[in-house]
């Protein structure tokens, strides 16, 4: 198989396009965009997602304890019996009949338990409770995450333009000592420091790169939005409800 080389305009989401990366280039719109990823991570965390379904049962069994206090239980029985098949002396009995059936419907109230439907309510309601605390605690950790991760890749993406500076202004010092080494100026030992440091930061500019991309994955993971995943048309609508995120949030 073969490998592609990674780059910004692929999986740098908007931070890789030129049009999109006003709304995370200064503190403030990086604040809104850290906030609406925030929205986004809430909404797509699979922990909330689990806590949500288990409160929406727990909902279900309060109601249902609740509601043992006043209404009764209602079951509906049926029988049937058929004979399939009789044989030997007497089994031609005129009137006889291959098939019973019945049905019968028992509607019960117990008027005492023990106190077992106020215990039974108690613990639904206990456990309801802690659920919500859990979906707080939750969503707490899902905001610092996305939060803290998108932070760091804002940083890291701002550490792309200083590491590309210093290439640049590494390899034209390199470009001027080697002039000055062909007229005699600087020795030999100038000329190799100079050339290493170019290579150095020329490295260093390629790493920003593929470090940036790694914080942006892990902060991506954070908030469960992995932009690069999607069709076009899913990601367009990412970025309009950002675009009116941003509108809505001045």
């Amino acid at each position: 198989f073969g490998t592609e080389t990674p780059t910004l305009a692929v999986y740098g989401f908007v931070f890789g396009d030129p049009e999109l990366v006003a709304y995370v280039d200064s503190p403030a719109e990086n604040q809104r965009f850290r906030d609406f990823m925030v929205k986004v991570g809430l909404e797509a965390s699979p922990e909330i997602k689990s806590i949500d379904a288990a409160l929406e049962a727990r909902e279900r069994e309060l109601a249902s304890t609740q509601r043992a206090f006043y209404s009764p239980s209602v079951a509906f029985r049926g029988d049937l019996l058929h004979m399939i098949d009789k044989s030997g002396a007497g089994s031609d009995l005129s009137g006889s009949n291959n098939t019973d059936y019945s049905l019968g419907v028992r509607l019960t109230f117990p008027l005492a338990r023990g106190g077992a439907k106020f215990s039974e309510n108690r613990q639904a309601l206990e456990e309801l409770s802690q659920l919500r605390f859990e979906k707080r605690r939750a969503s707490q950790d899902v905001e610092q995450r996305v939060r803290s991760t998108f932070f760091i890749a804002a940083r890291s993406f701002t550490n792309i333009a200083l590491s590309r500076a210093a290439a640049a202004a590494a390899s034209e010092n390199f470009v001027l000592v080697a002039d000055l080494y062909g007229r005699g100026v600087v020795g030999i030992t100038d000329l190799l420091d100079a050339q290493s440091a170019a290579r150095r930061d020329d490295l260093s500019a390629a790493n920003a790169v593929y470090n940036f991309l790694l914080d942006l994955i892990r902060a991506e993971h954070a908030a469960s939005s992995f932009p690069f995943l999607l069709s076009t048309e899913e990601r367009e609508a990412l970025i309009d409800r950002m675009k009116s995120f941003f509108t809505q949030n001045p």
